[in-house]
């Protein structure tokens, strides 16, 4: 009789774990749909739109360069950047608006990472690692800002290409807008330029 009701409970559980894989696959399938925009030059991008991408905040507290540790902490409108690297001093970056997200990510495909900071008014800064031996700010000439003035929330980003692709809402009507980055090297250290 034990091994019976073992058996049974061991089938139901069973195919309880195999619905629930297909349940989530569904809901993500059900609230996504693409989405025609145009981004800074009027270029049309489908992309793919979907309540997960919304809802996820892809905040990140520590980055690792290499040997180089940084710890981010954001209180009061102000970023506290503090690392193990002995170059470069602990330093606190006054911020227009609460951080939207964090990430880090290696744009140019050196090999070598850098990490972003949006705020929710789309104010952007941004960071590089030197060659995993130390770290430096990257110039950001034009800020999602200065292309769309309602800026709302991250939708998405991502890398294509050597591209960072910001994808945001405006406040105004909730129009997706998009904004393209190169990172270059410049005399003195990187640029983020807008394409």
């Amino acid at each position: 009789m034990k091994n019976y009701i073992v058996g049974v409970f061991s089938i139901v559980l069973f195919f309880s774990c195999e619905e629930t894989p297909k349940t989530s696959a569904q809901n993500d399938q059900q609230n996504s749909e693409r989405v025609l925009i145009l981004d800074t030059l009027g270029n049309e991008i489908t992309i793919e739109k979907s309540s997960k991408i919304a809802t996820e905040k892809p905040l990140v507290q520590t980055c690792n360069f290499g040997e180089v540790t940084i710890n981010l902490e954001e209180k009061n409108q102000k970023l506290f950047v503090n690392s193990n690297c002995k170059v470069v001093e602990d330093f606190v970056i006054d911020l227009d608006a609460k951080l939207e997200t964090l990430f880090e990510t290696d744009v140019n495909s050196d090999g070598y990472n850098e990490f972003y900071c949006l705020t929710k008014t789309g104010n952007l800064i941004a960071y590089a690692s030197y060659k995993n031996k130390s770290f430096g700010e990257i110039y950001v000439p034009q800020k999602p800002s200065k292309f769309y003035k309602d800026f709302n929330e991250l939708k998405l980003w991502e890398v294509k290409k050597n591209h960072l692709i910001l994808t945001f809402s405006n406040g105004v009507d909730n129009e997706i807008n998009v904004v393209r980055y190169i990172l270059k090297e410049g005399e003195t250290g990187f640029i983020l330029e807008a394409k």
